[in-house]
């Protein structure tokens, strides 16, 4: 149980050797990866491989869990983090539950995170990357993707806030989630970030990011009560997007280039949590959804994002096959639903979260 720290429950490191901390602009950090390269100190020999479980963090004033380089290779699972960065004590880049610059072959799973300022922020390197199974709701964001470039993987996870979505990147694959907020996404961004040989901490190119390039497979996507407008995640992109299998409820739109989906925009699916003393419970309204026509989401599927050009795959190498839903169970085969559970039903649905 940690508790009431003034700035951070849990850092998993940052480089002070390297000049990091007078060196705050996107061309300095590239100078501090260039130069801890160079020392040899930033590699899975030295660094990283951490384990974060089963751990409740809270009421800390800037973040539950960050790690600049530090958090390569580790493991963040089954955590309960909350009320950070709740009252704002700080301004700074690091204000979130999960805050990470550069988790490569990270994996985050099955973490509950609500009441804090942004959830789950990956900035920078965020390649090989998994975030599935995470209950993620009440806070101003739910997940942050920043500068990066894939491939990285987010499937199956609860996003339940205001904000859904944001990702200034490229190369993400987003599959069976459920999304009740907004969407944000954009354009070219002058800055541009590393990318690396699979499964390594090796530079092999550095590019700036120029919108689109991801995936969007068999997500169900709504508009938070507490929206007033729709939004989409597909708005402003340069590069092509790959959607399929989705549905959109009470209002967002659909990406132009979709062929293959459900949309309507007058469905109020009213998703809401509940916390009781024995856990907590998703309640929402599902419409049919048996007439559209899914795909099991695979590597092969995925394809390989345009700037590094590697496959969507586990951090062990082996193929990825998204057949096993937010509670584990196994999915249909031919037609699996789409969201976060592989066999919903319909109409009013309670199902218990955590």
């Amino acid at each position: 149980i940690i508790s009431d720290s003034k700035c951070v429950g849990i850092t998993l490191g940052k480089d002070r050797a390297s000049g990091n901390n007078g060196l705050e602009n996107a061309d300095g950090y590239n100078e501090v990866i260039r130069r801890v390269l160079k020392r040899g100190d930033w590699t899975k020999e030295n660094i990283g491989s951490h384990i974060i479980r089963n751990n409740t963090i809270s009421n800390c004033g800037e973040a539950g869990i960050c790690g600049s380089l530090g958090a390569i290779f580790c493991k963040i699972s089954g955590n309960h983090i909350h009320s950070i960065h709740y009252n704002k004590p700080f301004f700074g880049f690091e204000v979130a539950a999960i805050k990470f610059h550069a988790p490569i072959d990270c994996v985050i799973e099955r973490n509950r995170i609500h009441n804090s300022y942004r959830a789950i922020w990956l900035d920078w390197m965020t390649q090989g990357t998994r975030v599935s199974r995470n209950l993620v709701y009440n806070n101003r964001h739910d997940f942050f993707s920043e500068v990066n470039h894939g491939p990285y993987l987010v499937d199956n996870n609860l996003f339940l806030s205001q904000s859904g979505i944001d990702t200034w990147s490229d190369g993400g694959a987003y599959v069976h989630n459920l999304v009740a907020g907004r969407g944000h996404r954009t354009k070219v961004l002058t800055r541009s970030t590393p990318y690396h040989p699979a499964h390594s901490t090796e530079v092999i190119g550095i590019k700036n990011i120029e919108g689109g390039d991801e995936r969007i497979y068999n997500n169900i996507f709504s508009r938070h009560p507490n929206q007033k407008h729709n939004h989409s995640l597909y708005l402003r992109v340069n590069l092509p997007l790959f959607a399929d299998g989705n549905v959109y409820l009470n209002g967002p739109w659909h990406y132009e280039g979709e062929e293959n989906f459900i949309e309507d925009k007058q469905f109020d699916p009213q998703i809401k949590c509940v916390e009781k003393d024995d856990g907590v419970y998703l309640h929402m309204t599902l419409p049919s959804m048996k007439e559209l026509d899914t795909r099991m989401v695979t590597s092969k599927l995925l394809g390989k994002p345009l700037v590094t050009g590697l496959p969507y795959e586990n951090i062990d190498g082996t193929p990825i096959k998204v057949d096993t839903d937010y509670f584990g169970k196994k999915r249909s085969l031919k037609n699996p639903a789409p969201g976060p559970f592989a066999d919903p039903g319909e109409g009013e649905v309670v199902l218990k979260v955590w």
